[in-house]
């Protein structure tokens, strides 16, 4: 097909792989909305409290929608920029890194607790993000845990209105 000024557009997909990826996330979380917390998960809840199918069914919901984004910017031809000196042997050692850091975690938070740990894990994120700032290092990585588990326990210790 021609379009203006008599070029000629293409309208195959510019990244197949990216959406039928969204796409099948898409049906996977559709899957789990319809399916899986119905049948598997009590959506029963007391007034003014979180049912326990409120976090599974918000998961799938934010699953749902990026899934479809990416599909779509699939479909119109965006792609994020490219990450330089990306190959595929630096991937998969990055990949079991990442898996060894989530394991440590697992081991880690049952014995000395999540706010140490949650420490650990945001300074060697930011170092490997090659973040050099340390007082942004520092600030980010004590704050941030301990605000989590303020918030958690404020929410979740009181009645919701």
């Amino acid at each position: 097909m021609t379009g203006e000024g008599g070029e000629t557009r293409d309208h195959r997909l510019r990244q197949p792989a990216e959406f039928v990826i969204g796409l099948a996330l898409a049906a996977l979380s559709l899957v789990g909305l319809i399916w899986l917390v119905p049948t598997h998960v009590n959506s029963g809840a007391a007034d003014f409290d979180v049912g326990p199918a409120f976090f599974p069914r918000m998961t799938l919901y934010i699953l749902l929608v990026l899934s479809l984004i990416m599909a779509l910017f699939a479909a119109i031809g965006r792609q994020a920029a490219p990450i330089e000196g990306t190959t595929l042997r630096r991937g998969t050692a990055e990949a079991i890194f990442w898996f060894l850091v989530s394991i440590s975690i697992l081991a880690l938070i049952p014995r000395i607790g999540f706010v140490p740990v949650a420490i650990g894990l945001l300074v060697l994120a930011f170092v490997v993000a090659r973040e050099r700032v340390w007082w942004r290092i520092a600030l980010l990585s004590v704050v941030t845990p301990f605000a989590l588990t303020l918030f958690a326990q404020s929410v979740f210790q009181v009645s919701m209105p």
